[in-house]
């Protein structure tokens, strides 16, 4: 049985400084020449872009997978170190059954719990205090520190309950990464020095109470069920082999789950990534589909305006085209943000406006017209304008608990568009049936 070496990375609440920790220990391990793997707690596509810097990273979500895929899918991608980022406070998603203490019980992982203490001093004892009676709380990493004063006040505090202060992060702009409606700006807008994290683990980490950790860890077992892997994938192993996918993803497009790819190589399909350096080598080839993730196309009409003809080519290659998100409102007529107006692919005969307040945010159910059900997570402010023609929607939406939420999947042509973000690991076989039908959809 394997047992990586692993920790969660929490807090108490979002903006305790989960990122920051998380990748000033990813750096601070490889600067050591330790493996290292990175995942995520929950379905957030833009912290991972951050772990992505140094390492690869995955998605852990129980909500739109199974607890016994989250065992499979970390086991099967972590390396000797583990750094797991939690999603929002610790206990966050408890009533849905899917929080971070969750994963933590799951995964058999020891917790570090990240507090802002920026207006505290000695009342952080009684804050964390309360986390320990359920959480395997190993010690905490205070941020917003101004002064070695402060942090010996929170050390002394924290030593009265029996907690280590494992890490005490100085206030500073360096240490904060800017957000946006949407979350945290995107690495790739950002300019991420791996030095500057390594520094701030030897600097303001006890790096040796904390690799202490990592090395207990080992002992846990995590119990995953031997036979699960074959009953899971065995009816749609190598069922896609044959098939090419291409994911589109450019600078302002890159919202793809790594674990989609993932079920696309055990179901045999061959999988290909287009970006900026390759799309003039790859415009030329042709796919069965085309996937086009979310991201922030509101923000680069100049940078999609210059790319057009070649992504035009790409699309006229392929047998089907999806867009999620994002990549939906690229294939409407024009996009507006802003007050501005952006010409976009027009695959669809309608507008899309980037709207100030929030349209749709959760996991979904995505019930397809022979019944599969699909999981998947949706969070946008888009909203459809000007629609000219009747389109077929082959998605009903649920939430979590079954509350109805609409129609999605617009499907017009070889073009399939939604809102909603498709996790294939919520149903292999209900995926495959979803690319095997389309055609038939398609003429419905």
């Amino acid at each position: 049985m394997k047992k990586p070496a692993r920790v969660i990375i929490s807090g108490i609440s979002s903006d305790s400084g989960k990122t920051i920790t998380t990748l000033c220990l990813i750096a601070g391990l490889k600067s050591l020449n330790k493996s290292v793997s990175a995942f995520k707690v929950g379905p957030d596509f833009i912290d991972p872009t951050h772990h992505r810097k140094f390492t690869k990273c995955f998605n852990l979500d129980i909500a739109m997978s199974s607890e016994e895929f989250v065992k499979f899918l970390f086991t099967s991608e972590s390396e000797d170190f583990n750094v797991i980022e939690g999603v929002m406070g610790v206990f966050d998603g408890e009533t849905a059954g899917v929080s971070t203490a969750k994963i933590s019980q799951i995964l058999s992982s020891p917790v570090i719990l990240c507090v802002d203490a920026e207006k505290l001093g000695e009342s952080i004892r009684g804050i964390v205090k309360g986390f320990l009676k359920e959480i395997d709380i190993k010690g905490v990493v205070a941020i917003k520190i101004s002064s070695q004063t402060h942090r010996e006040i929170i050390k002394k505090a924290l030593e009265r309950e029996g907690i280590e202060l494992l890490g005490a992060i100085p206030k500073s702009a360096e240490f904060q990464i800017p957000s946006r409606h949407l979350g945290l700006y995107l690495a790739d807008e950002l300019k991420t020095e791996k030095e500057k994290f390594e520094s701030a683990f030897f600097n303001f980490f006890d790096t040796k109470k904390i690799l202490d950790i990592f090395e207990k860890s080992k002992e846990r077992e995590i119990d995953l069920k031997s036979s699960w892997y074959e009953s899971f994938f065995g009816p749609v192993k190598n069922k896609l082999k044959g098939k090419k996918f291409a994911f589109l993803k450019l600078k302002y497009l890159q919202f793809i789950y790594p674990e989609n790819i993932k079920i696309l190589d055990i179901m045999g399909a061959e999988s290909y990534i287009i970006d900026e350096q390759n799309i003039s080598q790859t415009k030329k080839q042709s796919f069965d589909f085309l996937i086009i993730p979310g991201g922030y196309p509101e923000l680069y009409g100049k940078e999609i305006e210059e790319l057009k003809r070649e992504i035009y080519e790409i699309i006229n290659n392929s047998s089907f085209v999806i867009g999620e998100c994002g990549g939906f409102e690229i294939l409407s007529e024009k996009l507006i943000h802003d007050e501005k107006e952006v010409p976009m692919l027009g695959a669809f005969p309608f507008s899309i406006k980037i709207e100030k307040k929030l349209q749709a945010l959760g996991w979904r159910k995505i019930i397809l017209p022979n019944g599969d059900e699909l999981k998947g997570h949706e969070f946008h402010y888009g909203k459809i304008l000007n629609q000219k023609d009747k389109i077929t929607k082959i998605f009903r939406l649920q939430d979590i608990y079954g509350n109805p939420k609409g129609e999605d999947g617009f499907l017009k042509g070889k073009f399939l568009g939604s809102w909603t973000h498709i996790y294939f690991p919520s149903n292999p076989s209900g995926i495959l049936n979803l690319f095997r039908n389309l055609e038939l959809w398609k003429s419905e």
